[in-house]
């Protein structure tokens, strides 16, 4: 059985992204194959097996919508999501590069860069969302020190 290739990216497409897609796809694969597994059971592991079970398949699907939702808000279509999802259902994991070492370590930079850049995004995103809150909720505030309290807060994010 041949593997389907869900990550031959164009000479257009940044790696990073296509790297995206392949972390959901194996994610998916992985929550496909823990639950195909089943858990193990043993004398005496009772619910303990099951519990531990279910945590690995939360943990799976909870890393795999955090990926998702990080593709989505970086432009990367639903509907190459929902292929990445379905082909790592299906048991097909992204295939492996063959890098240079150099080109690995240019690689984890990349992904780095791409990881913080999420997180600035967002803390931007958060900040604007907080300063329109602000301003439509003045008379929340009258209380300046009830404001500061907020603005320590908000900080702390």
């Amino acid at each position: 059985m041949t593997e389907p290739n869900s990550s031959t990216p164009a000479a257009s497409v940044p790696t990073w992204r296509v790297r995206l897609l392949d972390r959901i796809q194996n994610l998916a694969a992985d929550h496909s194959r823990v639950l195909r597994q089943g858990y193990e059971g043993s004398e005496g592991g009772g619910e303990a097996s099951v519990l531990a079970w279910r945590t690995q398949l939360q943990l799976l699907a909870i890393s795999r919508e955090e990926v998702v939702t990080q593709a989505r808000a970086v432009g990367i279509s639903r509907i190459d999501v929902d292929d990445a999802v379905f082909l790592g259902e299906q048991g097909f994991r992204a295939p492996v590069d063959s890098v240079q070492p150099g080109d690995r370590v240019r690689e984890m930079m990349i992904d780095g860069v791409v990881n913080d850049t999420w997180q600035l995004q967002h803390m931007a995103a958060i900040h604007v969302v907080r300063d329109q809150q602000l301003l439509s909720d003045a008379h929340y505030f009258e209380d300046p020190q009830v404001l500061a309290q907020y603005e320590r807060n908000m900080a702390a994010l």
